[in-house]
């Protein structure tokens, strides 16, 4: 069996017009929290108006064109010209919270590549009552830090935009074109229930902890401790230091943040 690098796969992180301010955060804080030197590859339509750091390198699908509904349309395009068998997806808001495990993340992905995963969910997903999808998960591998479960076939958000490594078959098959990125998670996960491929995550320490920054109506303020399930549930916030150094560098200022 061939073995895999998980830090070697790569990384698409996708996004759309208007939302240079949230890929600065983004950049920011993956840059801080997973790695510098790793590339990303951001997959947009118009190029940032900004200059990315070094790693992170710009592809355009075009001009865009129908908004929200050609989402699915235009990734669908991209990733069928994508050979990779493996790669994390992950939508612009993801804000990696705190300091990447990778030793985690490579035993996930080892454990993907053995039992046939199609999708190991990389973040912290832990539910307003404290367990991982409101109990619909099993262990199967435990140590003295963490826990590596499997969805049970009827649990919510098979089909997710947060971090995950996806199976490149798989992740086609649920971007369904026409369909916007909420579609993509609520219709794909419906449609996903009993499809009978296994999706993976672990518990009690996580490969990466992130919020959903994006959370309010307007994509022009950041919520940094995330939705009200993630508050909640214990996950890690946005630290005000952080906050505050990225106030400093002139990556937000106080107008588009919400106070801690």
């Amino acid at each position: 069996m061939k073995k895999y690098d998980v830090k070697e796969i790569p990384i698409y992180l996708t996004t759309s017009n208007g939302r240079d301010h949230i890929i600065k955060v983004f950049c920011y804080l993956f840059n801080k929290y997973w790695d510098k030197d790793k590339e990303v590859n951001v997959v947009g339509y118009d190029k940032p108006s900004f200059e990315m750091p070094p790693n992170f390198k710009f592809i355009s699908m075009g001009k865009q064109i129908g908004g929200p509904a050609m989402w699915a349309t235009d990734l669908k395009k991209f990733f069928e010209s994508k050979k990779d068998p493996y790669f994390i997806h992950v939508l612009d808001d993801q804000f990696i919270s705190t300091h990447t495990r990778f030793d985690i993340m490579q035993h996930l992905f080892d454990y993907t590549i053995s039992h046939k995963a199609v999708r190991a969910n990389l973040g912290n997903i832990r539910e307003s009552d404290g367990r991982i999808r409101f109990g619909e998960f099993y262990i199967n591998e435990s140590n003295n830090e963490y826990d590596i479960c499997t969805f049970t076939q009827k649990a919510d958000y098979r089909i997710s935009t947060a971090f995950s490594i996806w199976e490149r078959a798989y992740h086609l098959k649920y971007m369904v074109p026409g369909r916007t990125p909420w579609e993509y998670e609520t219709m794909g996960s419906r449609e996903a229930i009993d499809d009978g491929h296994i999706h993976i995550c672990t518990d009690r320490k996580y490969p990466v902890y992130r919020i959903e920054g994006v959370v309010s109506d307007s994509i022009n303020t950041f919520n940094w401790k995330g939705n009200e399930t993630s508050k909640e549930a214990g996950y890690t916030p946005v630290s005000e230091s952080d906050v505050l150094e990225m106030i400093n560098l002139g990556i937000i200022t106080n107008e588009n943040n919400v106070p801690l």
